[in-house]
């Protein structure tokens, strides 16, 4: 199902609406529309990440949009050749450690990707850091003690 998120940029102190088809911006101060971005596809999913990097899904594609340089910027070539991802339905994204990314999908499982070296693993590749339980997870947080938990989480179906 397609949603409506709201997020604030730390790179442009903005507040961001994502939709399924148009990012609006709008300023912080006294939310007047600055600009509205229309987008090639149905989104369903949308992430920001610290660098102003906002990850957005649909049932069969994921695009990156750079806040500070407002632009489009390709997708990592360790997510479009590695042999099962493919076309994945990302349905959540969490910033794991200082330099990955954890990608929950609707019926793979889950990835991570390093955004340093540019890699990719499944959770039943040889280094994947943690076991993944069976089930679909919808949210996560790492506490003071940089343990990762998934509390928000549902059998699949």
């Amino acid at each position: 199902p397609a949603a409506t998120q709201i997020f604030f940029s730390p790179t442009d102190n903005d507040l961001w609406v994502a939709s399924p088809t148009h990012f609006n911006r709008y300023d912080s101060k006294d939310f007047s529309h600055k600009e509205s971005i229309p987008l090639n596809n149905i989104y369903s999913y949308f992430s920001i990440l610290d660098d102003g990097t906002v990850w957005m899904s649909s049932e069969n594609a994921i695009s990156l949009y750079n806040i500070p340089q407002h632009c489009f910027i390709e997708v990592p070539d360790a997510l479009n050749k590695h042999k099962t991802f493919g076309k994945s339905h990302v349905t959540y994204i969490y910033p794991y450690k200082d330099d990955s990314l954890l990608l929950c999908t609707e019926k793979q499982g889950m990835y991570i990707y390093n955004r340093v070296e540019n890699n990719l693993k499944h959770q039943s590749e040889k280094g994947f850091p943690f076991e993944v339980p069976d089930m679909k997870i919808t949210c996560m947080y790492t506490d003071s003690r940089d343990n990762l938990y998934h509390p928000i989480s549902v059998g699949r179906n």
